[in-house]
């Protein structure tokens, strides 16, 4: 039907109609193509951006709202969406655009692979995904919470999402590494700036790849002149000791970080026997 035709439909089919649109790119492009879209997201803003919101994000949808509702207050939130404003669904789109450039990197290294051999492409399932995406959700919030109420945010988890988000942590861990020089991180006050590195959370580290990837082109700069932890505002002196670990083990009764690398939960098949494992002690 042509769209100056969706006029003659009923206002409260139009209205559901809007409300099945997959996500937010196509409901801005339906608003702008058609008067009576427009009119009617004007007169349910919150109601129609929530119905989107829900399309998009599915099962995920309450973890992307906890990641914004952190980020934008630098406290653990809740799930409130705070009636979706254009700087909430910025957020929320920003995030996903953060993930999109994070998951083909990490996943790499989620599989103990170097990112950089284009030979060892991992192609995730649909379950992996959602994995990696709500794992990726979860630590990048972790990150963005305060320091005192890490234990409490991350003890909600059952053991095996806790598993999952161990495993996002050695992925990310390994990127991060990958951007050093090699042999950099020798000493414990080096250790310690990668945890701080780290904590800074995705969005930081994914700019913080492009900058690595820029020194690529004069590698005699990058093995002598390492400023990319200050590059992020990360204090030269100390560094965070045991940033995520320490957390994780206070609340970790199982096996060792070790054997999570080795069954690889957020993967199929390393989720099923590291599910296995949980089930069993």
């Amino acid at each position: 039907m042509p769209l100056a035709g969706l006029a003659t439909i009923p206002l409260d089919t139009q209205l559901e109609i809007l409300g099945w649109i997959p996500d937010f790119p196509s409901l801005n492009s339906c608003i702008l193509l058609n008067r009576s879209f427009s009119r009617l997201f004007t007169a349910h803003r919150p109601s129609l951006t929530k119905s989107v919101a829900k399309n998009y994000f599915g099962e995920l949808l309450e973890d992307a709202l906890i990641l914004v509702n952190t980020q934008m207050s630098g406290r653990y939130s809740d799930a409130q969406d705070h009636g979706y404003n254009s700087a909430f669904i910025q957020r929320l789109l920003s995030n996903e655009d953060v993930l999109d450039t994070v998951r083909p990197i990490v996943f790499r290294f989620l599989t103990r692979r170097s990112a950089r051999d284009s030979t060892t492409q991992h192609l995730p399932t649909a379950t992996e995904l959602f994995r990696f995406r709500r794992a990726a959700y979860r630590f990048w919030t972790f990150c963005m919470g305060q320091r005192a109420k890490r234990i409490p945010f991350i003890s909600q988890f059952p053991a095996i999402e806790l598993a999952e988000i161990a495993h996002m942590y050695t992925g990310v861990e390994s990127w991060v590494t990958e951007i050093y020089p090699e042999d950099y991180f020798d000493t414990d006050h080096q250790v310690n700036q990668r945890s701080s590195v780290i904590s800074t959370g995705l969005e930081s580290l994914s700019w913080l790849w492009e900058l690595f990837l820029k020194t690529l082109e004069d590698p005699w700069d990058h093995k002598t002149d390492v400023h990319f932890g200050e590059s992020l505002g990360v204090s030269g002196d100390g560094g965070e000791e045991g940033f995520f670990l320490c957390e994780f083990y206070d609340c970790w009764e199982y096996c060792d970080l070790r054997d999570i690398i080795k069954y690889q939960p957020i993967l199929d098949k390393g989720h099923a026997e590291m599910k296995k494992i949980l089930e069993s002690q």
